[in-house]
């Protein structure tokens, strides 16, 4: 993991202490876009929240990973993390991996809205 290029958006972090870091301290869609258009492997976002419902927004979110964990754990309302009113998008089930701790994690893909709906 200290050897790959790693981009941190943030307004407020001015001198990462991690090798190979690059502070994105600006709109991140612009500079994602360009990172995605290089040759290389994939750009991999940990976290779910204001970025990736831009990237969804702006077409630049091609997977998601959910990772499904076997407890409930205090409660939750339409403000929470998972639920935003603005972007959306609709993902098709490529994968599933169980850990042997009981979690699972689900891959989607982003299905883009000229590929309609695909039968199960």
């Amino acid at each position: 993991m200290n050897a790959l290029p790693k981009y941190v958006v943030s307004t407020t972090l001015t001198d990462p202490q991690w090798h190979n870091t690059t502070v994105i301290d600006h709109d991140p869609i612009d500079t994602i876009r360009d990172l995605k258009q290089q040759a290389g492997a994939d750009i991999v976002q940990y976290g779910f929240g204001p970025l990736s419902h831009a990237l969804m927004a702006a077409g630049l979110l091609d997977e998601l990973r959910l990772w499904l964990h076997p407890f409930f754990l205090g409660a939750g309302t339409a403000s929470d993390l998972l639920y935003r009113t603005g972007s959306s998008g609709t993902f098709e089930l490529v994968d599933t991996f169980t850990l042997n701790s009981g979690i699972i994690i689900l891959t989607y893909r982003t299905r883009r809205p000229d590929q309609g709906n695909s039968p199960t």
